[in-house]
């Protein structure tokens, strides 16, 4: 991939918007923030670490990347996950991503709305607050096959 990928932080709009990039994403271990649009459309199978100092996540950043799977952990320094970041869109058009499980941090303080809609496939939330987010974020997930664990207050 790109070597100054540390400077998408600095640019708006898609940068990477639909250019099929495909396997596993590393992010740079300085980067700030994911700009809205950033990594729409892409055929990602897994992002390697989302990295300790990481604050941000735009709108639609990862949206429609439908082989984007696995376990998506944030780390601790996230402040805020954009509407739609990682949403699958509606399943008629097959967008919806393979991501199995999600683990938020204590201290998030916003998750946008949709940020996890039509993320059919997860089957387990973590959420290490002692309450889980209230916000419409995990929109068209399947509860009867989901499990949220909280840890005890």
């Amino acid at each position: 991939m790109h070597d100054n990928l540390e400077l998408i932080g600095g640019i708006n709009g898609g940068i990477f918007e639909g250019t099929k990039f495909q396997g596993e994403l590393t992010l740079p271990q300085n980067i700030k923030s994911i700009p809205d649009y950033c990594f729409k459309d892409c055929l990602f199978t897994s992002i390697a670490e989302l990295p300790d100092g990481l604050l941000e996540i735009g709108f639609r950043a990862f949206f429609g990347c439908r082989r984007l799977g696995g376990i998506l952990e944030f780390p601790e320094s996230i402040l805020k996950i954009g509407d739609d970041a990682f949403s699958g869109g509606s399943a008629m058009f097959n967008y919806a991503n393979k991501i199995e499980c999600i683990i938020l941090p204590a201290n998030i303080a916003v998750i946008g709305s949709g940020a996890f809609s039509g993320s059919y496939y997860v089957t387990k939330i973590v959420c290490k607050a002692t309450e889980p987010p209230i916000a419409p974020c995990f929109g068209y997930i399947h509860k009867d096959n989901c499990v949220v664990e909280v840890p005890e207050s």
